[in-house]
């Protein structure tokens, strides 16, 4: 929810959109890097969820962080998989950036019931947050026009929300699906929307003017000198741009140094 609020007001990076208003993908420099990140994520994943049991002294908390490290695990695979297979469907080919942030959006979804799902709802809670949060970037992006780099606040933001209110549906001691009634659900979507309204009500606030300050003095004060980062056939070149000039980096030598 912070990231939502933090990048829809500050302004989108120089070449996002074009002059028509579409959309143009600035790919990141290293696939590579990324995919080392979501695993350090993951990995470090197990001890956030499953140390939240703050004990392993009795048998009941081994059972109980045991079970936390299954359900955390099995979401990431199902949200990672099922990223795979909807992007597959939807661009025509697999796209390993949406499956690392399938898996990602798999452990932000099972974050919040972590130790009140099966086993099976889990994977289901994974697999929803995976798939929705492929439509969700290309929502922000595409209609709201809003640059969020990493579609951190897809993963975190929408599938953190979703996967709140999809505790209240799959817990196995008062969720819906279990006989248990609305009132779990109602309080999980009505805490949901409150720490959403608050956060959104404090990014309008103080975070805007904060975003929107610095935003302008880097456009505006260091206009003259903006690095550009490109990647081509993994040789990475530096470009530095100076009064609308692209000036290479054996130019940057000659001339600057």
């Amino acid at each position: 929810m912070d990231c939502f609020g933090r990048c829809r007001h500050s302004w989108p990076r120089i070449g996002k959109y074009g002059k028509d208003g579409k959309s143009k993908a600035i790919p990141g420099h290293s696939l590579t890097i990324a995919a080392l990140g979501v695993f350090i994520l993951w990995f470090g994943w197990f001890g956030f969820n499953p140390g939240s049991q703050l004990a392993a002294a009795t048998e009941a908390d081994a059972i109980a962080i045991s079970h936390v490290f299954l359900t955390t695990n099995l979401a990431a695979c199902a949200g990672g998989f099922f990223a795979l297979l909807v992007s597959w469907m939807k661009y025509g080919k697999p796209s390993l950036s949406l499956t690392l942030n399938g898996i990602l959006a798999g452990l932000v979804g099972i974050t919040a019931g972590c130790d009140a799902v099966s086993p099976a709802g889990a994977a289901l809670i994974g697999a929803i947050c995976g798939v929705v949060m492929i439509f969700s970037v290309d929502f922000i992006d595409k209609v709201l026009k809003i640059d969020d780099p990493v579609g951190a606040s897809s993963v975190h933001g929408v599938c953190g929300f979703l996967g709140t209110i999809l505790t209240g549906l799959f817990s196995t001691s008062e969720g819906l699906f279990y006989g248990y009634g609305f009132g779990f659900l109602g309080a999980q979507i009505f805490g949901a929307l409150v720490v959403g309204a608050w956060q959104q009500a404090w990014d309008s606030s103080f975070s805007k003017r904060l975003i929107r300050f610095t935003d302008f003095a880097f456009r505006h004060v260091s206009k003259k000198k903006v690095l550009i980062f490109t990647n081509t056939e993994n040789r990475l070149t530096t470009n530095l741009v100076m009064n609308g000039l692209v000036i290479s980096e054996r130019q940057l030598r000659t001339t600057y140094y």
